[in-house]
């Protein structure tokens, strides 16, 4: 009985992490994924809107697609029934209550806080733009330990603001009881490459070469920015508008810089499996490009869709584009692509073929019988590439298992069975499985960040506000809370 007992108190427990949100994107791996069934037909219930609206650190671009600009929301993860976010105005860390919305505690630090925390055995770690990695009680935001991977407190003016010369522009990633992030944004100036023991705060290695090597400028340097990620070898060091960078987990020694060719670079970074995913922009098009454990590009396998994001799984890719989001079934198209390729050389052949046939029989013009030959195999060519169009169209059309229209879409995250993308003004869900559409939600602001967690929805927008859904209709209908309060300290004085 007491077996029985422990066992069912052990698979509570583990439904109970299974429903949080700990980090930017669900996980470690950043894959937008949760187990967490919720369902489709969601209802509001109350938005918290920030008193200043989200500053980034860089400009946004007038044209091409932003690639280091995460930072346009206060990205929410949740742990329990608590949301946790940084503020890059006011310079703290808040935790909310997931139910009514109401502050519990705020932690301030000396500069802006750019990145979603991440939450680990009632810790929560980030890093701020004064130049220290954080480690604070999730329970009452207490201080636990802090450490500066920069060489001293030295600071300049960035955008109007103070800030570290080695700033943390990077998402902290915990795994098996170490952090893994950067200090440092100009490679000439020193970047500082870090694993932390999460429980003291002090480093297990310190890489404070990566800014040295000049030849790394062919490749755009190194100038971390975005959500670190790890292969179970290597972790990766997002760079902005360039590639990442991949350093040995164990020992932190430069491995590679990774390269997609071209102009390609963001810091949009995620593991699909025993690959990386990087990059959001080429020019202008929105672009992934996927590397194998040895930094090798294996190129963009979805590039026939240009996705603005997104979310895979064993069996499918759902992505967002600039028409909707869709369902590629991904045996499917390997399937077609390789099929694709043998019918392309047969259609090249063939083109080569009726080009010959064509010459020959203009040369034949005063022979009936052989005009009559060249007539078939020129009919008999001129089918087949008929038909070899039809059959790209069938295997095409295998690739895509559904698509809804949607436009203006962005981020999205599958729970369960469950998907659901944000975009400007509004937020959506759709049954998985066939993409029918089952929710069009009006939001203000420009949805950037979606998170799941304790039987709701969190959407981060790009006006300061974030947005809690719920499956049963709330008590208070649109419960609107403005935060006009100066934030909270450690001591719970304003």
């Amino acid at each position: 009985m007491k077996k029985t007992a422990l066992f069912l108190l052990t698979l509570c427990s583990l439904n109970l992490l299974a429903e949080d949100w700990p980090a930017y994107r669900y996980d470690g791996k950043r894959s937008g994924v949760t187990p967490a069934n919720l369902p489709a037909k969601l209802f509001a219930q109350w938005t918290l809107q920030s008193r200043h609206a989200p500053q980034t650190a860089w400009p946004l671009p007038g044209e091409e697609t932003p690639r280091m600009h995460t930072d346009r929301a206060y990205h929410v993860v949740v742990a329990g029934n608590t949301i946790y976010f940084g503020n890059n105005v006011d310079n703290h860390v808040h935790a909310h209550d997931t139910r009514s919305g109401k502050r519990k505690w705020s932690f301030a630090t000396d500069g802006s806080v750019r990145f979603a925390p991440f939450v680990s055995k009632g810790r929560i770690y980030f890093g701020s733009d004064d130049g220290h990695i954080y480690c604070v009680n999730a329970l009452n935001g207490s201080q636990i330990w802090k450490y500066r991977p920069g060489p001293s407190g030295e600071h300049i003016i960035g955008r109007e603001r103070m800030v570290s010369l080695w700033p943390i522009r990077t998402g902290v990633l915990v795994e098996d009881g170490i952090l893994y992030a950067a200090a440092g944004i100009f490679p000439y100036e020193g970047l500082y490459i870090v694993a932390l023991d999460i429980k003291t705060g002090r480093p297990i290695w310190v890489n404070d070469t990566a800014g040295d090597q000049a030849w790394g400028l062919q490749y755009g340097g190194a100038a971390p920015q975005g959500y670190v990620t790890a292969h179970p070898d290597t972790v990766y060091i997002p760079a902005g508008r360039s590639m990442p960078v991949a350093f040995d987990k164990r020992t932190g020694k430069f491995k590679k810089f990774l390269s997609g060719g071209g102009k390609v670079g963001g810091s949009t970074v995620f593991i699909d499996g025993g690959f990386l995913v990087a990059g959001n922009n080429n020019q202008g098009a929105d672009t992934k490009i996927m590397f194998d454990v040895n930094g090798r590009s294996l190129g963009d396998p979805y590039s026939r869709y240009r996705s603005i994001d997104q979310v895979r799984t064993k069996d499918f890719v759902y992505i967002t584009t600039k028409k909707g989001i869709g369902c590629i079934d991904r045996v499917a198209y390997l399937k077609a692509d390789k099929a694709e390729s043998l019918l392309d050389k047969e259609s090249k052949a063939l083109n080569k073929s009726i080009t010959e046939i064509r010459k020959k029989h203009k040369a034949a013009a005063n022979n009936p019988e052989e005009l009559k030959k060249l007539t078939a195999e020129l009919t008999k060519a001129t089918n087949r590439l008929t038909a070899i169009d039809k059959e790209k169209d069938v295997l095409n059309a295998a690739r895509v298992k559904w698509f809804t229209r949607r436009a203006g879409l962005g981020p999205m995250v599958l729970a369960g069975k469950t998907l659901f993308a944000g975009g400007d003004g509004y937020v959506i869900s759709l049954e998985a499985a066939t993409g029918k559409r089952v929710m069009d939600h009006a939001i203000e602001g420009h949805a950037v960040s979606l998170a799941v967690a304790d039987d709701r929805l969190f959407v981060s927008g790009d006006n300061g506000s974030i947005h809690c859904l719920a499956a049963q209709p709330a008590q208070k209908k649109g419960l609107l809370i403005k935060e006009t309060s100066q934030p909270i300290n450690d001591q719970g004085i304003k």
